[in-house]
Order: C-alpha cells, then structure tokens, then sequence
C-alpha cells in the first residue's frame, strides 16, 4: 500500500452527525491533482516567446494564489499541523482525543497550502493506542468512500509520493 509522511492540518470529529458531501471532496482532489500535475518543466516552458510569457503568467498566478492562501489560512481557525502516515486506504496520527476502537469519526485534513480548505472523509477508527500529553496514536480507515472519491484519493497519494521522490533525489 503506497503512502506519504507529511505534515499537515488536521481535525477529528467524532459521531455521524457531520455529513461529508462526495460532489465536493471529488471536486477539491481533482483540483489537488491539477495543481500537482499542472508544473511544466523550465525547458518546456522556455522553448518559445509564448513559452516564456506562458511561465511568467504561469508564475504571477501561483504567487497569487499562494498569496490568497496564505490570507485565508490566516483568518481561518486551521487546527494545528500534525505528523501524518496518510495512504487512499488510511491516516495515522496522533490527535488529543477520547475516541474508541470502532468509532465512527469524520477527518478532516487541510493538504493544501495554497488550498486552506478542509478535505473531509469518513472513517472508522481501527486502533486508538494512548499516547503522551493525554492524546491518542489513532490508525483510521476511510470509508465508506465514493468510488470516484476513492479513486482520486489514490491518485493524489500516487502524485505526492512520485513527488516526494523527486524531491529526495535532487537533493541527494
């Protein structure tokens, strides 16, 4: 099963209560991956005049974005950055929290910064082991997904990873 570590934002929410709308997860993964997958290479980019000004435009708008980002996340109340192992099947992290082993939670993780918005996913709690400062090692186990939702969920952890790797290569 292929994962990522990362560090991110992230939420719990215990009971079935808070409904999670597929339509929008759907929607918000696929503009992950667009944002993962729409990095051209310089040389691409600077083959041409139009290539050149494409890159340029191309930069303006993600300093933009990642500007208003930045804004957003500052008003929003983002809970606090975790250390996550997250997979398209499960999330372990470790949360304050009192929830059980079978315990039906709603996630919510921010992987975004230039994103600040909240992916939600239901999911059930398969070990909650006690921690230090009185919080919980929790392993979760999304679903019931949408196969849709499921399947974009893959793809997102597939491009994190692939660029992870990339990552570690240039700077080694």
């Amino acid at each position: 099963m292929l994962s990522i570590a990362t560090e991110i934002p992230v939420a719990l929410h215990a009971g079935a209560s808070i409904e999670v709308d597929f339509t929008a997860t759907l929607q918000f993964l696929r503009s992950l991956n667009l944002l993962a997958l729409g990095t051209r290479s310089e040389s691409d980019a600077q083959n041409t005049d139009a290539g050149h000004d494409f890159a340029r435009l191309e930069a303006k708008i993600d300093m933009l974005v990642a500007m208003v980002g930045s804004l957003v996340a500052a008003e929003a109340r983002l809970p606090p950055r975790r250390p996550v192992r997250l997979s398209a099947e499960s999330l372990e992290v470790n949360l304050v929290t009192t929830v059980a082993d079978g315990a039906a939670v709603i996630v919510e993780l921010y992987p975004s910064a230039e994103l600040p918005r909240a992916l939600r996913l239901p999911a059930t709690v398969r070990e909650a082991r006690a921690g230090a400062d009185g919080a919980q090692d929790l392993t979760l186990r999304f679903g019931p997904l949408d196969p849709a939702v499921s399947d974009e969920l893959e793809r997102y952890i597939f491009l994190r990873h692939r660029h992870a790797l990339v990552r570690d290569a240039r700077e080694s």
